[in-house]
Order: C-alpha cells, then sequence, then structure tokens
C-alpha cells in the first residue's frame, strides 16, 4: 500500500543572505569600476583558502602552495570553458564576460576592486561546475522530452548552491534510463529535512511534471509541482 506525501511548495523563496566570518576580506557587492584593490599574495589561491576555512573549519590562514595549484587549476578550467563558448559562438553573460577579462588580463594579487566578489565566489563555483561535468559525462541525453507523470528515481547527488538569488539544494536523480532529473529545494524550506530522509529508499516514485531543460549543455528533466510516493 502506498503513503503518499505532498511535498508541496518546495522552492519556497525566503532569501536569506549568506554570510560567512572573513567577509572583511572579500566582499559581494561589486565596487569603484576604476578603483584597483590589492591582496598580500594571489587574490584567488586567497579565495580557496577563505573557502577551506568555512568548508572545513580550516584554523590557519597562511596560503600555500596547495592553494596556488588550485588556483591554477580554476584558473585554466574556466579559461578552456570560455574558449569553448567562444568557439561556438554563444553569448556570455555578465558575470563571463568579467571572468574572461579577469583571466585574460592575468590578474593575481592586483586586480580591479569589482571583481572581489567573484574572485570570492570562483573556488565554489569551480568544485560545484566539477560535480555537475560528473553528472553530464555519465547521463543519457537522448530522447528527452516534458511529460507528466510517475518516475521511479534514485539519488544521484545532492548539491548545494549559493547565488544572488538564494541558496538552496539541488537533488540530481536518475531513472532507469540514466536520464537526469533535478529539484532544488530552498534551504530553509521546513520540508527539506523531510525530503532528505525520504531519498535515502534506494528508489522512489515522484509523481510530477518533469520538464525538459538544457543548462550548459547539460540536459536534464526539471521536476515541477512533486508528489513523492513511498511503496
Amino acid at each position: 500500500m502506498s503513503i503518499n506525501t505532498l511535498l508541496g511548495n518546495l522552492a519556497v523563496n525566503t532569501k536569506t543572505a549568506r554570510t560567512w566570518s572573513l567577509d572583511d576580506i572579500f566582499s559581494s557587492i561589486e565596487m569603484d569600476e576604476n578603483k584597483m584593490w590589492k591582496d598580500p599574495v594571489d587574490g584567488l589561491a586567497l579565495s580557496v583558502l577563505q573557502r577551506k576555512h568555512r568548508e572545513y573549519r580550516h584554523s590557519g590562514f597562511n596560503v600555500t602552495e596547495h592553494e596556488h595549484k588550485i588556483a591554477a587549476q580554476i584558473r585554466d578550467y574556466y579559461s578552456k570553458k570560455i574558449v569553448v563558448k567562444n568557439l561556438k559562438g554563444e553569448k556570455l553573460s555578465k558575470f563571463r564576460k568579467d571572468l574572461s577579462t579577469y583571466l585574460a588580463n592575468g590578474y593575481t594579487n592586483e586586480y580591479p576592486e569589482k571583481y572581489r566578489g567573484m574572485i570570492y565566489k570562483l573556488p565554489e563555483f569551480y568544485y560545484y561546475d566539477l560535480e555537475i561535468d560528473d553528472l553530464r559525462n555519465n547521463a543519457n541525453s537522448e530522447n528527452l522530452q516534458t511529460f507528466i507523470g510517475v518516475k521511479k528515481l534514485k539519488l544521484e547527488k545532492k548539491l548545494y548552491r549559493s547565488v544572488a538569488s538564494g541558496s538552496d539544494y539541488q537533488f540530481w536523480l536518475t531513472d532507469e534510463d540514466n536520464h537526469l532529473y533535478s529539484l532544488s529545494i530552498d534551504k530553509h524550506n521546513p520540508l527539506l529535512s523531510m525530503f532528505e530522509s525520504l531519498v535515502e529508499y534506494p528508489e522512489f516514485n515522484i509523481s510530477a511534471k518533469f520538464l525538459k531543460a538544457v543548462k550548459d549543455d547539460l540536459q536534464f528533466y526539471k521536476i515541477v509541482n512533486p508528489r513523492l510516493l513511498i511503496l
């Protein structure tokens, strides 16, 4: 016998600012476009250390060779990504235009102040994008068409995303044909913990509208108005 659980309003908009203990180092506010900012070391390497501090409660504040290595990997990753987009003739967002300029000019410890917020967020975006790349490489993107119905799904990844509009958790799911499905739940939604406990099942059925979506060449289904059915 089925237990029908209406999740409802999973993406409720409770825009709450995300703050860090080291916000005096970086700011998400866009600054004076003509003013230069100077860090004691490579600003991107410092941002890598900042992420380590908040993710792993790392207590040290010395930028080491490890942080410089990750910063170099981030620069290489996004330089190649932007080259591919340019070759495809894709229009770049304002963020990616700024990122392209930042990378092309080879800025390290001295750069326009307006890039501080972008540099602050780059390591977080980088690790998120690596997870998305992994999903893209293993997904089946054939024969995706919007439909309404019931699908048996299993959880592949749970990713955290923080952007200007808010913070949420993205649940990436797959079906028996390895098609990707995405469901986003605001981090402050009171139903988040309930959904997290339910998706611990090896498989579960979701009744919803499954809307075909494409983002950065990743093809998937966006789950709309879901009902979770536990057998």
